[in-house]
C-alpha cells in the first residue's frame, strides 16, 4: 500500500477499537475525539498532508524497497547499514 490520504488515515484509526488510557482513566467512546488523544492525531495527520504536497514529496516520502511505490518516511522499515 502507498501513501494514504490524511483522510484514510483518520478514518483507518476510527475503525480501530482499542482499549485506552488517557490521563489514568479508560477512554470510553470515540476515543479519536477524547481532547488528550485529537491533537496527536491532527499532528500526525499533518505527515499525511505534507506528503501529498509537491513541494515536500522529496522530504516526506521515500521509494520503498518492499512495495515499489512512494511510502512516508514515518511508516518505512528501518535497517541497519550493510556492513562492508
Amino acid at each position: 500500500m502507498g501513501l494514504r490520504k490524511p483522510e484514510q488515515y483518520v478514518e483507518d484509526l476510527k475503525k480501530q477499537r482499542r482499549e485506552i488510557y488517557a490521563v489514568g482513566d479508560k477512554v470510553e467512546g470515540a476515543w479519536t475525539e477524547h481532547p488528550v488523544i485529537k491533537p496527536v492525531i491532527n499532528a500526525n495527520r499533518l505527515v499525511f498532508e505534507f506528503a501529498q504536497m509537491d513541494e515536500y514529496q522529496n522530504l516526506m516520502t521515500k521509494e520503498s524497497p518492499l512495495v515499489g511505490e512512494r511510502i512516508s518516511r514515518f511508516g518505512q522499515l528501518h535497517k541497519a547499514p550493510t556492513m562492508c
